[in-house]
């Protein structure tokens, strides 16, 4: 009856590990308890050779198998060891302190790219001293050919290489479709507006001037990082805690200052644009507003694919045919809604004797330059 004692403890353990085992992982060391216990029972077990106790005996020497029993109760909560699990607080936390690295290593990629196109940013700021000229010379067709050609193909160069916080959105076929048809519906509700003797134009101004501001804020970090000193990239803008709430920021947290310094730029661009002066003292103002919307939109969209890109083609070149050549509705809108979605340059004063110009600008559109670009950049 003593030695039957072993058998049955070696027997009770072996039929726990095999039901253990389906969920438990032995990982680490052996017992003392459950070796002592083989010790003892280890002259009876070359009498009884059951299948179970040979496998127990086999694991003596194995150092990675674990006594099924702690090995169960390790599986199981214990109250005296809580787990300190992160609150939805701190991972929240985290992941915006993630976020806002990954967008400060995005803005130090962009400083850079702006640095490799000094030259064709520079050249852009040299074309604006162009309108000048149109004071010296009584002819400016050629002046301003000049200037809209050489904006058009540097915002092409800078706005196809620039790098964007964002991934761009993709255009799909049926917005490639439905573009052109949407044009046509725009344009033909503001030409029914202005013969109807409304004027629609300063709702419509108010709209992109504030987009305005948005991309001089966006475009305009880059380029300042690159103009003043390092030490503005790192700095920061205290808020008051009431500030601090309606934005939503954290106790610690504080506003960037080439954000805060952007922004600012393009409130003040936009609040000059609606300034109470003629179009032909803040025509270049009106010009950069639209030079950062060119340049936003071109790392905004996508055209995704060649089939794409062929179906938007094939729609605008007829929405030419018929609203440019066709009809007045193109000059007419143009014309008559003061807006900066164009790129204007002033026509020299007319000659003694000649008519007087009905508008007093040479217009480029910013599709002009947007469309192409976006068909250059997806190359």
């Amino acid at each position: 009856m003593m030695k039957a004692t072993p058998i049955a403890i070696a027997a009770f353990f072996t039929y726990i590990s095999l039901q253990v085992g389906h969920c438990t992982c032995f990982i680490t060391n052996k017992s003392h308890n459950i070796g002592q216990t083989f010790q003892r029972s280890h002259h009876f077990s070359h009498h009884v050779h059951h299948p179970s106790l040979t496998k127990l005996s086999s694991s003596k020497n194995d150092e990675n198998v674990k006594n099924p029993i702690e090995a169960f109760i390790s599986t199981l909560p214990t109250i005296g060891n809580k787990v300190k699990l992160k609150s939805k607080e701190q991972e929240l936390r985290e992941l915006k302190k993630k976020t806002l690295m990954d967008l400060e290593i995005k803005e130090q990629e962009r400083a850079q790219q702006v640095k490799s196109d000094a030259l064709p940013y520079l050249f852009l700021l040299s074309l604006q001293t162009l309108p000048l000229f149109s004071s010296i010379t009584h002819d400016s067709r050629y002046v301003s050919l000049l200037y809209f050609f050489g904006v058009a193909v540097c915002t092409v160069y800078v706005g196809g290489r620039q790098i964007t916080l964002e991934d761009s959105e993709i255009v799909k076929k049926e917005n490639a479709v439905a573009a052109p048809i949407g044009a046509s519906i725009s344009i033909g509700v503001l030409y029914s507006l202005i013969k109807l003797g409304l004027d629609p134009g300063i709702l419509y101004a108010i709209a992109v001037s504030a987009f305005g501001a948005l991309a001089i804020s966006d475009i305009g970090v880059p380029i300042l990082r690159n103009v003043l000193p390092a030490s503005f990239a790192n700095g920061k803008v205290q808020v008051s805690e009431s500030l601090r709430q309606t934005l939503k920021l954290e106790q610690d947290e504080d506003l960037p200052l080439d954000g805060v310094t952007t922004l600012l730029l393009g409130i003040l661009c936009t609040a000059g644009y609606w300034a109470p002066f003629a179009m032909e003292q803040k025509f270049i103002l009106s010009n950069f507003i639209a030079w950062a919307l060119a340049m936003t939109s071109l790392g905004a969209i996508s055209l995704g694919s060649f089939q794409t890109a062929t179906i938007l083609l094939s729609g605008l070149f007829f929405y030419d045919i018929f609203w440019v050549f066709g009809t007045d509705v193109m000059m007419t809108v143009a014309t008559k809604i003061e807006a900066p979605v164009k790129f204007l340059y002033t026509a020299a004063p007319p000659a003694e004797g000649a008519p007087v110009r009905e508008y007093n600008f040479s217009v480029l559109g910013l599709g002009d330059i947007v469309v192409p670009g976006l068909f250059i950049r997806f190359m």
